[in-house]
């Protein structure tokens, strides 16, 4: 097993971290930090020919606006906030909206257009990478502080998974 790390450098000078975990049967899994976004999952088949199972963008560029959000991380709701518009205890809050009248997955900048930090934390059992992300009070109209993490981990028995966690100092 083992873990590289890419650096791809975008049209307008930002690099984000291309992380691939390969497992010794041949399966690699590519992970963007941008967006936390799973580029392609590589396994071979019975003949042992390596394809991509994963439905995955040409030009890595695509990912920036990623309207369908293909792949990648969602934050920090999931789903849609009817006219970006809840209620916490007996406290309001407005959100950005981004369809139409609604808030979707996060806003105008979700989880899914934030460059995470990677950190390798592969161990005997698998080949992992964690990435973080910290999001700060008020981001995108969202109440608390949040620390997330989430972590991917492929095995050698062709398992991947992917452990989410976040913790915040409010209510959320």
């Amino acid at each position: 097993m083992k873990t590289t790390t890419n650096i791809i450098t975008l049209k307008d000078g930002r690099k984000i971290d291309c992380i691939t975990l390969c497992n010794a049967n041949g399966m690699e899994v590519e992970v963007l930090a941008w967006g936390g976004i799973i580029k392609s999952i590589k396994v071979p088949d019975r003949k042992g020919l390596v394809e991509n199972i994963l439905l995955e963008y040409k030009d890595v560029e695509t990912y920036l606006t990623n309207p369908g959000y293909v792949n990648a991380l969602i934050g920090r709701t999931a789903g849609r906030i009817h006219k970006g518009k809840f209620t916490i205890g007996n406290k309001d809050y407005k959100v950005n909206i981004n369809e139409r009248t609604h808030t979707l997955h996060g806003g105008n900048e979700g989880f899914d257009k934030k460059i995470w930090n990677a950190r390798n934390v592969s161990d005997d059992g698998a080949c992992a990478v964690e990435l973080s992300y910290y999001s700060p009070d008020k981001e995108e109209g969202y109440p608390g502080n949040i620390e997330a993490k989430v972590t991917y981990a492929l095995r050698d028995d062709n398992s991947l998974t992917l452990e989410y966690e976040a913790v915040s100092d409010q209510d959320t």
